[in-house]
Order: structure tokens, then sequence, then C-alpha cells
């Protein structure tokens, strides 16, 4: 009953938003306030979208959700290093854009947050999950400043987790997924900094490293990722992840590796961002700054340590309620 109440004034939240701010006349006035008064000082607009169509339905209710698939409603805004965002949604899924088929509603979307940036006179807009990865591949969009912000925040996760495991000066990193759209980013950053980086992606074989070698591993490619690798793991092994949501810690238990979490950037959101990004907001819905700062969970420590041929008993029942787990990107 309570979860039940909860989404319901969740629903109405979003509802009283749409209705009485969601209007060009609103992020016009917004826009004058900024330019007449320095305030409220907004950043950036961003947008999320749900990874599936259960979790569409904790922000809107049914008879929305098709008034919504391309149509961005205001849903919340978010405070970082005293400026301001706003935070947008739609109910498209990841396999809407997928489709070829939907390129103009892509144009579409893309179109009306650049408008309302225009309008609020926002410095920057950016996109969760995989749409700026899409929209760059489209040729819709010709930056991509999450992929930078997500890159720094990565950078800062690595060094601030390697100093906490006391770890040797600059060990070996490698990153799954490396030839993504993140990736790819990602390593030529590390490789600047003077980092050994070693890439697995698809058709990539796991490389093989000394057994006392100690290295730091990124996931940077899916949710999915650290258990499809889950037999290449190995005790003692630092794993940093950073795609959302994060694998939950009872399926990779048997490995003993040490795993963190970068739970995104430090701000504060109204209403807040769901479950793991908890006290913060989604890397790629922040916007640059000095005193940005990365926030890291801890959710293996490696203590419990079984061969790794008992992880891959882990059930498949296990194994699919993960896949089916769900929130917004």
């Amino acid at each position: 009953m309570g979860r039940l109440l909860i989404t319901h004034l969740r629903r109405l939240g979003v509802l009283f938003l749409d209705a009485l701010f969601d209007h060009d006349r609103f992020y016009a006035f917004l826009g004058w306030m900024q330019r007449r008064l320095g305030w409220p000082r907004i950043q950036t607009v961003f947008l999320m979208y749900p990874e599936t169509l259960a979790y569409a339905l904790a922000f809107v209710y049914p008879s929305r959700l098709e008034r919504v698939k391309w149509r961005p409603f205001l849903a919340g805004f978010f405070r970082q290093n005293r400026r301001w965002g706003l935070m947008f949604a739609i109910s498209a899924t990841q396999q809407d854009f997928r489709d070829p088929q939907n390129l103009p509603y892509l144009q579409q979307l893309v179109d009306r947050m650049e408008t309302i940036r225009r309008l609020v006179g926002g410095r920057q807009k950016t996109f969760a999950g995989i749409l700026p990865g899409v929209l760059f591949a489209r040729r819709i969009l010709r930056d991509a400043p999450e992929a930078d912000l997500t890159v720094a925040a990565v950078i800062q996760a690595i060094q601030q987790i390697e100093k906490r495991e006391s770890l040797s000066p600059s060990p070996p990193i490698l990153v799954l997924g490396g030839r993504g759209f993140i990736g790819r980013r990602l390593v030529k950053a590390l490789q600047s900094r003077g980092r050994m980086v070693f890439t697995v992606d698809r058709d990539e074989a796991w490389p093989v490293f000394p057994g006392d070698t100690r290295f730091v591993v990124v996931n940077v490619a899916s949710n999915r990722a650290l258990l499809e690798y889950m037999g290449h793991l190995q005790p003692g092994m630092v794993v940093i992840n950073e795609a959302y949501p994060p694998p939950p810690s009872y399926l990779l238990q048997f490995t003993g590796i040490v795993l963190y979490h970068i739970k995104g950037i430090r701000a504060w959101a109204m209403p807040p961002f769901p479950h793991a990004y908890q006290g913060g907001i989604p890397c790629c819905a922040a916007f640059p700054d000095d005193q940005m700062e990365v926030l890291v969970e801890r959710l293996l420590d490696g203590v419990k340590r079984v061969s790794i041929q008992k992880s891959k008993k882990v059930s498949t029942t296990t194994t699919a309620k993960f896949k089916s787990e769900n929130d917004f990107s």
C-alpha cells in the first residue's frame, strides 16, 4: 500500500509540474530572469528515459504514456555546486531509439530540448543512457558533452579508489566496452595520462595477466557486462562499474573481487533520483565544475574468496532476475 501511494504521489507531482510550469512562456520567463537578475543560474537541461515500460509507469499514468513517448515533460530539477538544472523525461525506450523508422522523432526530440535550452538560457543540453551515442552516430548531434563529463567522472573515481585501496602506482587498467561511445574517449584520456590500458569489447579476447598482477577493471559497457565476463574476474581485482543500474552484489560475491559502483555526481535533486543515484545525479546530467564530486559506493570487499568455478554455478533464475531489473537511464 505504501509503495502504491508513493507512486501515485509521484505521478501527481509530475502532472502538477507539467500543467503549471511545462510551457514555453514559463521557460522564457526563466531565461528573462537569468539575463536581468543573474538568477536562477540554470546550467543545463537534461533528458532521461525509462529502461522498461514498468519504470515509466512509476512517473506517469498509463493514459499518458503515448502522449509523452517523444514529448519531453518536466520531471524535476536539481542543484549542483550552486547552479541549477532542469530534468525532463520521455516514455520511449532503447528499442525505440534503435529503430530507424523513429529517426524523425529523434530529430524532433533534440529540437525540442534545444528550444527549451535557448529559452531558459542554459549552457548545455544532455541526454541519458545510449541516447548521446545514438544521436551522435546518426549525426543529429555533433557534440557529446555527456561523454566528456562521464570520462572526467570515471577518471576521478579511479584516482579516488586507487588511493582508498592502496594500489601500486598506476596499475594496469582493463576497460570493458573500450571501443564504445564512452569507452573510446576513456581509453584515450587514460593513455594521455601515461596509464597502461587494455580493452575488452565484443569480439576481443580477455587479456592474460600474471597471477600476482592486481589491476583495475572499469566497466563502461552495460549493466550486464560484468555478468558476461564473470568467469574471468579473479580474486583481488578492483572492479569499478559505471554502467547503470549497478550489478547486484550477490551475483558476484563468489569471485572475491573488490567492487565499486560510480553512483554519480553529488547534487541535490527534487524529486530525488531513484535507487543507486541517491544523494546525487547521473554523470551525464552534471555540468563540468572544478568542485565536481564523484560519488562511489563499495558493493563488495573481496573478503569472500571462493573459486571462480563456483561463480559459474549461479542459477539462471537468479541471473534472469537481474536482467529483469529496471530503472530510469
